[in-house]
């Protein structure tokens, strides 16, 4: 190859070399930058994740009951006067009265109740779940319940107590640090202790000139205060005589006559009514005199007497529209209305208690 032929051939491989690297240059110039891509995903994601542990971490409903299908609310007192009666929990827990039994619902949480049996025989079936805590309390005993099935007795007015176990475990609790445990088909029976007779001892001295000190006696505790405080409030109400009664009303305290009202009312005693009618005329604006309107109404409404129901629950919502009986008292009130009134109160009562007990009744009374 001559010099020359050697000189086109490397002008013409040069010449290629260039136009190629002119052709990436322009590639490259007149190339779209890549659009940014936004990931919606991410938010979505920590939203929902967010949303479902708030559903996880709110704080779960109490129970609710049912008398005989009728539902009912904590502190209502519930007498198997003439036959069994059975009371239904959400959870599907069931306790059945005895005939001549009488007890009362204190308290209702989302795990579980407290029971007062003030005499008589329950017959106890707890559904096991998760978390489950049941108390039955009878005098100065206390059944703690896990899930179980079994019995429970007390007589008042003897103090015998008795629970007989069908299935699961119970811890029982008692006067002077007794507990014990019971599982199976174990029972226990206890009875009131009899306090020793003490016998002092003679000791004959010499008579002395000294003149002996004054005898100082204690101050006595009425016994119907006495038989309270140890659970016996049947006796403690049949001996809280009449007089002692007009007395107490007259002249005790505000706190005082609820504690009277609220042993006559476990007590199953009429009376209970006219204490708080006492509170209600002695200490008008006083908060004890507000519950009383609220007791005041439960008594006529199981008494039958609609029209002293509602003035009575009026009364207590106009004084405590959120109070503690607010959704009993609610309830209640949409079973003594009628018409316009019972709507408007419907209304009010599902905007306040949409899950409430008496829920379904509110329902069928808005248009």
């Amino acid at each position: 190859m001559s010099l020359e032929e050697l000189g086109a051939a490397v002008r013409d491989a040069q010449s290629t070399d260039l136009e190629r690297r002119r052709r990436v240059r322009r590639r490259l110039l007149t190339a779209r930058a890549p659009k940014k891509r936004i990931l919606w995903w991410p938010p979505v994601l920590i939203a929902a994740a967010a949303a479902l542990i708030a559903f996880w971490m709110r704080p779960a409903p109490a129970l609710t009951f049912a008398v005989e299908g009728r539902p009912s609310s904590p502190e209502t007192f519930v007498a198997a006067e003439a036959q069994p009666l059975a009371l239904s929990f959400s959870d599907g827990s069931r306790i059945q009265l005895s005939e001549g039994s009488r007890a009362q619902v204190d308290e209702l949480t989302p795990v579980g109740a407290t029971l007062r049996i003030d005499h008589g025989t329950a017959d106890v079936r707890v559904r096991h779940r998760e978390e489950t805590s049941w108390r039955v309390q009878a005098g100065p005993y206390t059944v703690h319940v896990v899930g179980t099935s079994f019995s429970v007795h007390w007589n008042a007015e003897t103090g015998a107590f008795d629970v007989a176990m069908r299935e699961g475990e119970v811890v029982v609790e008692g006067p002077e640090g007794f507990r014990t445990s019971l599982r199976n088909t174990e029972s226990l029976h206890r009875e009131r202790p009899v306090a020793p007779v003490e016998v002092a001892e003679t000791i004959v001295e010499a008579p002395v000139a000294e003149e002996p000190p004054p005898v100082v006696e204690p101050p006595s505790v009425p016994r119907w205060r006495v038989l309270s405080e140890r659970g016996e409030f049947r006796r403690a109400s049949e001996a809280l005589r009449s007089g002692e009664l007009r007395r107490l009303s007259r002249r005790a305290s505000a706190a005082e006559l609820r504690e009277v009202a609220t042993l006559l009312r476990r007590g199953g005693d009429a009376r209970e009514a006219e204490v708080w009618e006492s509170i209600r005329s002695r200490f008008a604006g006083d908060p004890f005199a507000t519950e009383a309107a609220f007791y005041l109404a439960r008594r006529s409404f199981h008494g039958g007497r609609r029209a002293d129901a509602k003035r009575w629950l009026q009364i207590y919502l106009a004084e405590a529209p959120r109070g503690r009986w607010e959704m009993e008292a609610r309830g209640r009130l949409l079973e003594v209305l009628e018409g316009a009134e019972a709507r408007g109160a419907a209304a009010i009562y599902l905007e306040r208690f949409p899950e409430g007990p008496h829920a379904s009744v509110a329902r069928t009374l808005t248009p």
